[in-house]
């Protein structure tokens, strides 16, 4: 009887072993419980999170089978996005902290307006350069859109949009700014340009114009040329009468 007993026990906990090794099995891959469903995304200022969701959830994500490594990969390969951080949160979640490629600069090319940051990569490409400063002239044979502009002259590029931020937090309005052969020319008014150069020491030429422009500003229209073109001090040449 003893051995009976002993035999129905160890086939009911044979039963009962595979009946959880199902259930196991089930929940890890034929239901919803490890599925990401909960993604909390921080750092984003002009990307949606919608945007983000989108792109990285075209299909389920499973929480034990996705590589969190294999995810900042490709969401670094969007173009929007510099860099990012994840970590996974049990059961069903991840959270994303994004560092985002924001544009500085609208380079016009071939009727278009090329969205680029502060490291030459194209973000966007677009009709319309927004608020963001113009740079024309830049002269470069193609482009692809979340890859840094490669050229032999970029940092002529690379300068001009460091000109655009210094512009920008001078708060000078309606500059236009121009890449003439391989030097950087400022359209400040109507009669009123500035000469840059290649742009090398940027700073601190275009500390030496603003000084220049403020004071001539003081007169109403002045017209002339700034020339900061070389290091040392500026020179005014009016445009004559």
């Amino acid at each position: 009887m003893k051995k009976k007993r002993h035999l129905f026990r160890n086939f009911i906990i044979l039963v009962l072993l595979g009946l959880f090794g199902y259930l196991g099995y089930y929940v890890y891959n034929e239901s919803d419980v490890f599925i990401i469903k909960n993604v909390d995304i921080m750092g984003n200022i002009m990307i949606s999170e919608s945007e983000i969701e989108n792109f990285i959830m075209g299909d389920n994500l499973h929480y034990f089978k996705s590589n969190q490594y294999d995810l900042k990969e490709k969401i670094e390969g969007y173009p929007k996005i510099k860099d990012c951080a994840i970590t996974k949160v049990f059961p069903d979640g991840l959270s994303i902290v994004i560092t985002e490629r924001l544009p500085v600069a609208a380079v016009f090319y071939s009727e278009q307006y090329l969205l680029v940051d502060e490291d030459l990569y194209v973000v966007e490409v677009t009709d319309n350069p927004r608020s963001f400063y113009v740079i024309s002239g830049y002269s470069f044979d193609d482009f692809n859109v979340g890859h840094q502009i490669k050229d032999d002259h970029r940092y002529i590029l690379n300068n001009a949009i460091d000109l655009a931020l210094l512009s920008m937090y001078s708060e000078l309005e309606n500059t236009e700014i121009n890449i003439i052969g391989k030097k950087i020319e400022v359209t400040l008014s109507d009669t009123l340009k500035a000469k840059f150069g290649d742009g090398e020491n940027i700073e601190s030429r275009f500390s030496s114009m603003i000084e220049v422009y403020f004071e001539i500003s003081k007169n109403s229209n002045p017209s002339g040329v700034i020339d900061v073109s070389h290091d040392g001090l500026p020179v005014f040449q009016p445009f004559e009468e």
